[in-house]
C-alpha cells in the first residue's frame, strides 16, 4: 500500500516503472474506476557507471562528429502550458512547452551540439496528437540526417509537489523519462534512458524524477535513441523548468557525446 508515483497518463498492465532510487516495478493490474495501478517489485536496476557512459559516448562521438549527428526536438502536445507563467494550463498551438523546448535547444547549441526544434502544432490535445506529431517527427528526421537523438518535449499534469526539486541549491523542476515498449527501438531507447539517468544522478542528483516504460509507441519506432521527456507540471513556473533544461543539456551532452560536441 505504498504510493510509488503519480502521473497524468493511463497506466496499463505490463507497463514498467523505475523509481528515482532505481527500483524496478511491473504493473500487475489496473483499477480504472479507482484510478490506481498496482506494481510488483522486480528488483534493483543497475545503471551504468558514469565512467562507462563517458567512454562509450566518446567512442560514439567520434562517429557522430564525422557524421555531424543532430538532436531533434518537437512537442506532440503543443498546447501544454504553465499556469503561473503563461496564465493558462493550455494555449492551443502556442503552449509554453515551446519556450521550454527552445531553452533546451539553446542550451544544447551552447555545448556545440546542433539542435533543431520544430514548432509545428498538433492540436487538439486528444488521442490523435501522436498520429499528427508523427509526420512532424518523420519530416524532422528526413530533413536533418544524420540524427544523434530525437526528443519529444512534454509537460505533466499532476500536482506541483511531484516535480519540485532543488539542484545545486536552485529551485527547478524534475524531469521524467518515458520509453515506449511497443517498438523495435525499445532496447536502444531504454539504454539511452538509463545512461541519461546515470549521468544526472551522479552530477545533478534530484534532476531526473524517474523512468516510465509504457505500452505506447510514442513515435519512438521512428529512430533509435528517441525519448519522451515530461518537463515539470502545469503548476510549476515555466522559468523553473527552463532552468532544468540547461542541466538536461549538459546531461544529454555527456550521455551522447561524452561531454561536448566540439
Amino acid at each position: 500500500n505504498n504510493e510509488l508515483t503519480i502521473m497524468a497518463r493511463e497506466m496499463l498492465p505490463e507497463d514498467e516503472y523505475i523509481s528515482s532510487d532505481n527500483k524496478h516495478y511491473f504493473v500487475k493490474k489496473v483499477d480504472k474506476e479507482g484510478k490506481k495501478a498496482y506494481g510488483e517489485f522486480l528488483g534493483e536496476v543497475e545503471l551504468p557507471e558514469i565512467e562507462e557512459v563517458e567512454a562509450a559516448a566518446i567512442l560514439a562521438a567520434a562517429f557522430q562528429q564525422a557524421q555531424k549527428g543532430k538532436i531533434l526536438l518537437y512537442c506532440t502536445h503543443s498546447d501544454e502550458s504553465y499556469l503561473p507563467s503563461d496564465g493558462k494550463h493550455s494555449i492551443p498551438g502556442k503552449g509554453g512547452i515551446f519556450d521550454v523546448a527552445e531553452s533546451f535547444k539553446e542550451a544544447l547549441n551552447k555545448k556545440g551540439i546542433e539542435a533543431v526544434l520544430d514548432k509545428t502544432p498538433h492540436d487538439p490535445h486528444d488521442a490523435g496528437s501522436y498520429r499528427r506529431s508523427r509526420q512532424t517527427a518523420v519530416n524532422l528526421i528526413r530533413n536533418n540526417m544524420p540524427v544523434a537523438a530525437v526528443f519529444d518535449i512534454h509537460r505533466d499534469a499532476v500536482p506541483k509537489k511531484a516535480y519540485d526539486t532543488q539542484v545545486n541549491g536552485e529551485y527547478m523542476s524534475k524531469i521524467r523519462i518515458v520509453v515506449g515498449k511497443r517498438n523495435q527501438n525499445r532496447k536502444a531507447n531504454e539504454e539511452l534512458a538509463y545512461k541519461v539517468k546515470a549521468v544526472a544522478d551522479k552530477l545533478y542528483p534530484g534532476l531526473i524524477k524517474d523512468i516510465y516504460i509504457g505500452k505506447g509507441m510514442y513515435n519512438q519506432e521512428l529512430s533509435p535513441r528517441s525519448l519522451l521527456f515530461e518537463c515539470g507540471t502545469y503548476e510549476i513556473p515555466k522559468e523553473a523548468v527552463q532552468k532544468s533544461m540547461a542541466y538536461m543539456a549538459d546531461v544529454v551532452s555527456k550521455s551522447i557525446y561524452g561531454g561536448t560536441a566540439e
